[in-house]
């Protein structure tokens, strides 16, 4: 039979003592244990501007730090405006326009970035046109960033021409793309 006890024969601690020691291995949480600022870039919004007098369109983005630390060099912003028209023999052309712009280090946060500038192609006009625009922060990845999924906005868009809007009664559009031959 076996004494409770330790090989010295001293008595073991209550229980309730072993689980409060064992507590006691933890280092307390609160600001004195606060985790340091890190960088977290994110595309917190995508923005289009609309010229129709110059048939442009123009896709920008809205960058915010969520992680409070500065940026420790200049970074880049990559803005990609792709889109497909019905070309000619009933094809589909896709066109692209990217443009880099370089961020200065010294930056306020949350900031606009400057936008590229793609043709407008309205959509009741021809259906083959949508937009894809990609907006991707710190593309050559030169900043230690902590949290990459959020360096990375991507959506479709289109439009119509300004004659859809004084229609009064309900417009039926058929939106089927032409195929590749």
């Amino acid at each position: 039979m076996c004494a409770a006890g330790h090989e010295d024969g001293s008595p073991m601690p209550p229980r309730s003592a072993i689980v409060f020691d064992a507590g006691l291995i933890r280092p307390p949480v609160g600001p004195l244990y606060a985790p340091p600022p890190y960088l977290d870039l994110a595309v917190s919004q995508v923005y289009i501007n609309v010229n129709r007098s110059e048939g442009t369109m123009c896709a920008g983005a809205y960058v915010e730090n969520l992680g409070g630390a500065p940026p420790d060099q200049p970074f880049k912003i990559a803005i990609a405006v792709s889109f497909k028209q019905a070309g000619e023999a009933s094809s589909e052309e896709q066109k692209s326009f990217v443009e880099v712009f370089p961020i200065a280090q010294d930056v306020a946060f949350p900031f606009k970035a400057p936008c590229t500038e793609a043709p407008l192609v309205y959509r009741d006009l021809d259906p083959a046109a949508k937009y894809d625009i990609e907006v991707v922060v710190d593309p050559e990845y030169e900043l230690y960033d902590l949290n990459r999924t959020n360096n990375k906005y991507c959506i479709s868009w289109w439009i119509l021409s300004p004659a859809m809007a004084k229609k009064t009664k309900p417009v039926k559009l058929d939106f089927k793309a032409t195929k590749a031959s």
